[in-house]
This record gives C-alpha cells, structure tokens and sequence, in this order.
C-alpha cells in the first residue's frame, strides 16, 4: 500500500544507485561494463547518459560493443 513520506530519498539512500556522472563525463573515453558499472539495459543506460549530458549543457558519443559486454561513452563540450 502507498504511504506518504517525511523526507525525499536523497542520491546515496533507501536503494537508488549513483553512478560517478562527474567522472564518466570528464571528457575521456569510458567503457562502461554491463552488469557490473550499470545494471539496466544498455539502451536505458544510453538514455540516461544522454540525459545527464543534456541537462549539463554536454555534447556526447556513445557506442554499443558489439559483443554487448557494455556501452562507450564520451561527454564532449
């Protein structure tokens, strides 16, 4: 059943994931490992990379391996 609560889940609380966004999109080539950095799908986690670069202003790249083993990404200015 839904209830209310007092306080917002905070970034590092109750469950939810953070991923080092300030890292991974510091403009380097970064290989993110399905699975093991990330537990969606690998096109969820290219939309939230898009995301993440959209609402910093960031240009980006990324790329599915082809042996799906996980997604390249790059922040660009």
């Amino acid at each position: 059943m839904a209830r209310t609560r007092k306080t917002w889940p905070t970034e590092t609380g109750e469950g939810r994931r953070t991923y080092p966004w300030a890292e991974w999109l510091d403009g380097s080539i970064w290989f993110l490992e399905a699975g093991k950095d990330y537990t969606c799908s690998t096109t969820a986690m290219r939309s939230q990379v898009g995301m993440r670069c959209n609402a910093a202003g960031l240009e980006y790249r990324t790329h599915r391996a082809a042996d799906g083993s996980g997604l390249y990404v790059q922040a660009l200015p």
